[in-house]
């Protein structure tokens, strides 16, 4: 088991807030030699609960401990001598180790991280490239004043231009201690040997070990990254992800002639010879979209969306094809696409189809319905709008359209001048997206908040389409509050599978889709417990609630009372039932019908009598 995994049950354990949760990160960095040693330690001795409560007693978090004070002192050489590293000075702890610390898989995709904003900075010129070397291998070595200045970023607490400010500094301060070698790269005969040994065998195409010989040939500085971190653990498995992750970056920027050595995200050369506006034709469209390959994921309806504009000649779809000729940026094209098909897709069955007669379409789709799904299906393949509307129609037992060209009117209302720039909004909104370093981790769920047509979203975009900073900070905060509802969708998916019916998970689902405060409550409660069996249990009663189960259980209720009591008796508790009383509702859930008639039969009398009391 991973560190970062027993990290967070050790913060759910201790209900540690997001200033304690930091502090205990920081403090794990400040002695990590001595950490790992004692997490190897217990995880050897399949002790997990003891790591958790020797890191509670020695970390910073019990009042008035040290953090140099360990209540278990290492006993050996080696521990003794890590354990001095940490109070040396930043001169001789350089010289004293060569050693990386040991790391989990998931702090080295960590890494990766850090030079991304490190390369976004150097796009800016933020940092020269003597300071760039330095700051990486600063990363590398988990310098701790680096990690700060990177944590304050990472919480918004200083911008980009402060963070280059701080780490400018940083490396003018810091360089007088790094031993730094006469060449930048001087191991490629070391890495060719090893690429020739080992990594071909995992690398079946001669494309890509071509393109990785071009990378160690041109000194891309992210492979030899990749291999310094696979010298300190020797895990095969990261290499090949990080070198291929490498190869298909190179590809994308289709820059197969040179790669300039000090940046892994070239510039790609520009375009010679492009086909003019005059050729873009559906067939030149497919062409491209065969060969780039967009679309490949998307929901069956955005593919007919897709389809169906291609046989229209949409004027909008058709400019962001031309952009793509000028500038080749396949994931912007994907993105502006994307969003079109979206926007004509809600519009289409906006004016088709009542705001329940949609719910009814998305619950049937997520609850896997054959008919439905063979519809959205057939769209995916032809294109045809009409013949989509209309079975959507039969399915929702409503007439069928008059027999016109949908989508051609509907192109035609939309790409008039004033409707337009709309989708001009969305498009700004999908270049944002595809060029924030920021939003980066959150792309999907803020695509999935489109999907779903949230309207704090929309509204974000529209307001704020022109300010690239401050829609930022926006789409920031607006992902992380809908964080927990994209969370519980995959919980109920995950629980319902073995527990509830489709119908029950649809509901649940529902439930969540509209924000239901008490079912958000129960999530929050699971955060803190993880306690599956708890939510399980919290979840059954929603779907008690559910219409269909409170139609059955009430005709279920009528059909005893009736057998068993007289007819006033019987109107003074269908009241009690429809009036949701608690005392009778208590007596239903606890007693059977069938084999528990005489004791229910006495307390439902026991209560009509109360009630006649009162």
């Amino acid at each position: 088991m991973e560190l970062d995994i027993i990290l967070s049950d050790f913060r759910v354990k201790y209900r540690l807030n997001e200033d304690k949760y930091f502090a205990l990160r920081t403090w794990i960095r400040e002695n990590n030699h001595i950490v790992m040693h004692y997490f190897h330690e217990f995880i050897d001795n399949n002790d997990i609960e003891g790591f958790k409560d020797w890191l509670y007693k020695n970390s910073t978090l019990q009042k008035g401990n040290n953090r140099n004070e360990f209540q278990e002192r290492p006993k050996t050489r080696e521990e003794r001598f890590r354990m001095t590293q940490s109070q040396m000075g930043p001169r001789e702890y350089n010289a004293a180790s060569q050693v990386r610390p040991s790391t989990t898989r998931a702090e080295r995709r960590g890494y990766h991280r850090f030079i991304q904003v490190v390369v976004e900075m150097e796009s800016q010129g933020l940092l020269d490239q003597r300071d760039l070397g330095i700051i990486k291998a600063l990363i590398l070595k988990e310098n701790l004043d680096v990690m700060k200045e990177f944590d304050n970023y990472f919480l918004h607490s200083i911008s980009l231009n402060d963070l280059g400010v701080r780490l400018q500094k940083l490396a003018d301060r810091l360089s007088l201690y790094m031993e730094r070698p006469a060449s930048p790269m001087p191991r490629k005969n070391e890495l060719q040997i090893l690429v020739d040994s080992l990594v071909k065998a995992n690398l079946p195409c001669e494309e890509d070990i071509e393109i990785l010989n071009k990378l160690i040939t041109s000194e891309n500085e992210f492979v030899f990254s990749a291999f310094d971190v696979f010298e300190s653990d020797r895990d095969q498995e990261e290499l090949v992800d990080s070198l291929m992750r490498a190869i298909q970056k190179f590809k994308k920027q289709d820059a197969l002639e040179t790669l300039p050595s000090t940046s892994f995200y070239p510039n790609p050369p520009p375009i010679e010879s492009a086909p003019c506006k005059e050729d873009i034709n559906p067939e030149f469209v497919l062409k491209i979209i065969q060969k780039t390959g967009i679309g490949k994921n998307w929901a069956p309806e955005l593919k007919g969306v897709l389809k169906s504009l291609i046989q229209e000649e949409s004027r909008i779809l058709y400019k962001y094809f031309e952009n793509f000729l000028k500038n080749e940026d396949k994931e912007a094209l994907e993105s502006y696409v994307k969003f079109l098909c979206n926007s004509y897709y809600q519009i289409l069955v906006s004016q088709f189809f009542s705001h329940d007669e949609i719910k009814t379409i998305k619950l049937d789709k997520k609850a896997n319905k054959v008919e439905i799904l063979s519809i959205f299906e057939t769209y995916e393949n032809d294109g045809n709008t009409n013949k989509f509307i209309n079975s959507l129609n039969t399915v929702l037992n409503n007439s069928e359209i008059p027999k016109v060209e949908i989508m051609n009117q509907v192109v035609q209302m939309i790409e008039e001048d004033e409707n337009e720039g709309e989708i001009e909004a969305y498009s700004s909104f999908a270049n944002i997206l595809s060029q924030s370093s920021v939003l980066a981790p959150y792309r999907q769920a803020l695509t999935q908040l489109y999907d779903n047509q949230d309207s704090e979203l929309l509204e974000a975009i529209q307001t704020h389409q022109t300010d690239t900073g401050s829609i930022e900070e926006i789409l920031l905060k607006i992902v992380q509050e809908n964080s927990m509802l994209l969370d519980i969708d995959s919980k109920i998916q995950e629980i319902g599978s073995s527990r509830f019916t489709e119908e029950q998970v649809a509901h649940l689902q529902n439930l969540a889709d509209e924000k239901d405060t008490t079912l958000l409550n129960v999530f929050e409660q699971y955060q803190i417990t993880k306690n599956d069996e708890e939510l399980i249990s919290s979840l059954e009663v929603f779907i008690q609630r559910m219409p269909s189960v409170l139609q059955s259980e009430e005709e279920e209720f009528r059909k005893f009372i009736q057998e068993n009591f007289d007819e006033p008796q019987q109107e003074k508790l269908l009241k009690m039932f429809q009036n949701q009383d608690s005392r009778l509702k208590s007596a239903i859930g606890l007693h059977d019908f069938a084999s528990d008639k005489e004791v229910l039969v006495e307390t439902l009398t026991f209560l009509i009598q109360s009630n006649e009391d009162l």
